[in-house]
């Protein structure tokens, strides 16, 4: 038994049985490789990036900002950024009640 002096750690060291050595030295079998392969394509993943330039024409009538959508309860607004082209989005909610000003305690 021998110990190697960093650690003190004790070790032995002795000679593989030929059998071991001759059976490590033939050629193994190949593996199956049947569950290494691609995945299916995926036909969501984009693969166009470029921005899309809003077309905005104002001597044609085009308004911005414009209403996209109207209804009692909502409006929604649309304005490209026609400066940088960079998406955004900016949301403002506006709660307002009658029951918020009927009585006092409300």
């Amino acid at each position: 038994i021998e110990q190697e002096p960093w650690y003190q750690s004790q070790y032995s060291q002795e000679k593989l049985p030929l059998d071991w050595v001759s059976a490590c030295s033939s050629d193994p079998p190949p593996p199956s490789l049947d569950y290494l392969c691609l995945p299916q394509r995926n036909e969501f993943v984009p693969t166009d990036f470029a921005m899309l330039v809003p077309q905005c024409n104002p001597e044609a009538g085009d308004v911005l900002p414009r209403v996209v959508y109207d209804s009692p309860l909502a409006r929604m607004w649309y304005k490209p950024d026609t400066l940088f082209q960079i998406p955004k989005a900016y949301v403002y909610l506006d709660f307002s009640s009658p029951a918020a000003y009927a009585s006092p305690e409300t």
